[in-house]
């Protein structure tokens, strides 16, 4: 089984003898539903850039972020290292509705090797349209195992146990949390020496969109590793839709500023406002 990397400009997808037209929220399930079966074909660490490449360029109708004020609410925390002022926040219930949150959950819900999940599909709107220019997630980068992984950070080893988790391997409890070393924000590194989980969402839908690259390839293994973003130039207004938490790290944050990002649409901030970080599934 092959993908044929495209960029189709359109909303009909094709798979096999099978079309389905994106726009309809139950083709959107039914198309995720066939590829995911085609995805399992490929090896782990290549099933999101897999993924990635063929979803990418499809434009989904209908998409005006007037149609969001009936989910949009206030009083969730969200906020945004080094905001910027021309920056447009949207807070989102999970009950949104549109074939895009659909697409986002199956992200969400199936490549993230952490266990708190983020999921991000990173696209531009123009003419009441959104085109897909790539979709990210806290993923793994190779076949995660159950085994002893030395954390650098730390200076010592940690037992990783790992599950098997939708398209991935999904570790059972975060590493990071058994290490007194490791506090809020600290031994990210351990996620790529763990996990192989290779870097944040926000940066992964970055990387894999082509709006930047690593500076420091050299550390690229260790939490000091940097994405380099430059301006998007293409049509349309750069829009972030995500899927996960309510707090962007600095790195993260330079990198989508650093892209010209003007919108972010944040998912369920009222559920993540109290929700168990031990990433348990997501509620409907």
């Amino acid at each position: 089984m092959s993908f044929k990397f495209k960029n189709p400009k359109r909303s009909i997808a094709n798979l096999g003898n099978k079309q389905f037209d994106l726009n309809k929220k139950q083709d959107m399930l039914d198309y995720l539903n066939e590829m995911s079966k085609h995805i399992k074909k490929i090896p782990m660490g290549f099933r999101l850039s897999a993924f990635t490449q063929t979803i990418k360029g499809y434009v989904l109708d209908m998409f005006e972020l007037s149609n969001l004020q009936k989910y949009l609410f206030e009083g969730a925390y969200f906020d945004l290292f080094s905001l910027d002022k021309n920056l447009n926040t949207y807070k989102v219930s999970h009950k949104f509705e549109h074939p895009l949150f659909y697409l986002l959950r199956f992200v969400y819900d199936n490549f993230s090797s952490c266990r708190w999940p983020t999921a991000g599909v990173l696209g531009v709107i123009y003419d009441n349209k959104f085109e897909i220019l790539s979709v990210g997630s806290n993923a793994p980068i190779g076949e995660v195992k159950t085994g002893n992984y030395f954390v650098p950070e730390a200076g010592k080893e940690v037992k990783i146990k790992m599950e098997e988790h939708g398209l991935v391997n999904r570790a059972f409890k975060c590493p990071r949390k058994s290490i007194e070393e490791c506090g809020s924000g600290k031994c990210y590194g351990t996620c790529r020496v763990g996990c192989k989980q290779y870097t944040h969402t926000e940066r992964a839908v970055i990387l894999n969109a082509g709006l930047g690259r690593i500076s420091n390839i050299q550390n690229a293994d260790k939490e000091t590793f940097v994405v380099e973003s430059w301006p998007y130039e293409g049509k349309g207004d750069l829009t972030l839709l995500f899927l996960g938490h309510w707090w962007f790290c600095e790195p993260c944050s330079k990198a989508l500023v650093g892209a010209g990002i003007k919108n972010i649409i944040v998912v369920s901030p009222e559920i993540f406002k109290t929700w168990n970080w031990q990433g348990y599934p997501l509620k409907d």
